[in-house]
């Protein structure tokens, strides 16, 4: 739906999706993590850059707390959250972020899986931006 420019559509299922997984798990369930980071992905979207970033924290609190070996869903999040803080202008928080999330997906799917080379290719394309940033005049 947020593809295809349904953003209140998107909005409406996803804050229904939230309001669900809560409901129906605790609150510190891998299933509330991945429907706060999709409508932090959203909100992001729509330029709410101050509720993006709650939901993408709170996201990353709860994966943090469930990470007795590194899970696939945080290394996702911490991707997700990257390319927020990428979009938001936050360039040097953002390869932190993307940098964790690259050892956190090698860890649990793999150094070749197609999600771990695409948050690489970002990491090198960030770096590439950041030295464009401090090498103007």
């Amino acid at each position: 739906m947020r593809q295809m420019g349904m953003t209140n559509d998107a909005k409406a299922y996803l804050i229904r999706a939230l309001s669900s997984a809560q409901m129906n798990y605790p609150k510190d369930d891998p299933l509330v993590a991945n429907a706060l980071d999709g409508l932090a992905q959203l909100y992001g979207d729509m330029e709410n850059v101050k509720m993006a970033e709650e939901l993408f924290l709170e996201a990353l609190f709860i994966d943090r707390g469930n990470a007795a070996q590194p899970r696939r869903e945080y290394g996702i999040h911490l991707y997700h959250y990257a390319l927020f803080l990428r979009s938001a202008g936050r360039l040097n928080e953002a390869k932190a972020q993307i940098e964790l999330a690259i050892v956190t997906l090698s860890k649990s799917i793999g150094a070749e899986h197609p999600r771990t080379r695409m948050a690489k290719t970002s990491l090198v394309e960030l770096v590439e931006l950041l030295n464009k940033s401090t090498t103007r005049p």
